[in-house]
């Protein structure tokens, strides 16, 4: 998974979460000094001996995307209460 900042050059994830042929991905980008986070998801299949990436998903696959998904906002969440405890301190 890639990603681009706003100047064209690649952003790559702070982490990627997989299952069953699913990845999410969050990004991590800064604007005005602020961090903020996004996260993406796709999945791969194979077409022959290539593999492909889409960005839809089958009704099937919502319960593993629903889960990564879940994972990857936890682990932002635990991302943003560390920062707001760096600027208590």
């Amino acid at each position: 998974m890639s990603n681009q900042t706003q100047n064209g050059q690649s952003n790559e994830p702070i982490r990627v979460f997989r299952s069953s042929g699913i990845s999410v991905a969050v990004f991590s980008n800064t604007s005005d000094g602020k961090t903020f986070y996004k996260l993406s998801a796709q999945r791969v299949y194979k077409v022959g001996k290539d593999f492909k990436t889409s960005t839809s998903f089958a009704l099937s696959e919502a319960p593993t995307l629903i889960f990564l998904m879940h994972l990857a906002w936890n682990y932002v969440s635990e991302l943003e209460n560390k920062t707001k405890d760096r600027a208590n301190d």
